[in-house]
């Protein structure tokens, strides 16, 4: 006769499940530190950006046309961030120092979003591993590759579509409305890899994190727990070796227009994201900027 299977209520069974159990918690503690890396950083970098939206963009669109006027051998719109980059080297040449700290804001927020992308890389490289769902992954793996195009230097931005219909990127406000477009898209790509991993890892954004809410302004500390309340879970099930699904709560509800939401919340000012990101391979015409080497602690 064949030996019977062990009961789910043997003591064996329940020494593997406990053991299932432990090694899913070491992941989790893992996976918790990327997510809430990515909740506290996104939350910082979205309430700079709001300010300087604010306040600055009307002096951050000066600074282009003079850039671009003072360009003697390009005279045309800039279109990637390598050529806005040169124009900011043309005001430094020229001595225009209040112009070249529009762009120099601007550029700190691409190097922010850049930085928070090689973290995002490495969540999804620790989720392939611990073998979750591969389906989830893919998608994980878009946001993250249209992430990195539009924070890549060499990026042809003039490719991209508005998502409004009230303007194309001929129109001649596109000279400035153009970057607002690139960053609230970048935004909107990192709020939904944020999104997907909370989902994937089970694990939820918390504002009152130990790692998430120290040291946050007042203002900062709205948009966290906005975030928490966005993106609560959606769904409830369990992981390989989790004994018990958490609780779901419902989801923050905002009936308001989207022009009054945070920028990456909704796709209001962003461009429509490309279905198939470019892949990253080779160091032929055209092939991206190398990786960065890390990201060490985050600004603040």
């Amino acid at each position: 006769m064949e030996p019977r299977a062990a009961s789910a209520n043997s003591p064996a069974a329940r020494k593997k499940a406990e053991k299932a159990e432990k090694k899913l918690a070491k992941e989790k503690e893992k996976w918790q530190l990327y997510i809430d890396y990515l909740h506290r950083h996104i939350t910082i970098v979205t309430s700079k950006y709001i300010i300087w939206e604010k306040n600055d963009f009307d002096l951050f669109k000066e600074a282009v046309e003079k850039a671009q006027r003072l360009d003697e051998k390009d005279q045309s719109n800039a279109d990637t961030l390598a050529k806005l980059k040169l124009r900011l080297e043309i005001l430094e040449t020229k001595k225009y120092f209040s112009e070249c700290n529009m762009f120099k804001k601007y550029f700190d927020f691409i190097t922010r979003m850049r930085q928070l992308n090689l973290i995002a890389k490495d969540l999804i490289k620790v989720c392939k591993k611990a073998k979750l769902e591969p389906k989830p992954i893919e998608e994980l793996e878009r946001y993250f590759n249209v992430w990195k195009d539009l924070v890549s230097p060499k990026f042809n931005i003039s490719v991209l579509e508005p998502n409004s219909e009230d303007f194309t990127m001929g129109h001649p406000g596109m000279k400035y409305v153009r970057w607002l477009c690139l960053f609230r898209t970048i935004l909107f790509l990192g709020n939904k890899f944020m999104d997907k991993a909370s989902e994937l890892t089970d694990i939820p954004l918390l504002a009152g994190g130990e790692f998430v809410g120290f040291n946050l302004s007042e203002d900062q500390q709205v948009i966290c727990e906005r975030f928490e309340g966005l993106y609560r879970l959606k769904t409830s099930k369990k992981l390989p070796g989790q004994i018990k699904a958490p609780k779901v709560l419902k989801r923050l509800e905002d009936d308001r227009e989207d022009k009054y939401k945070l920028p990456g919340e909704t796709s209001y000012l962003t461009f429509k994201i490309p279905k198939a990101p470019k892949k990253h391979k080779g160091k032929g015409k055209g092939a991206k900027e190398a990786k960065g080497k890390g990201t060490g602690k985050g600004k603040k």
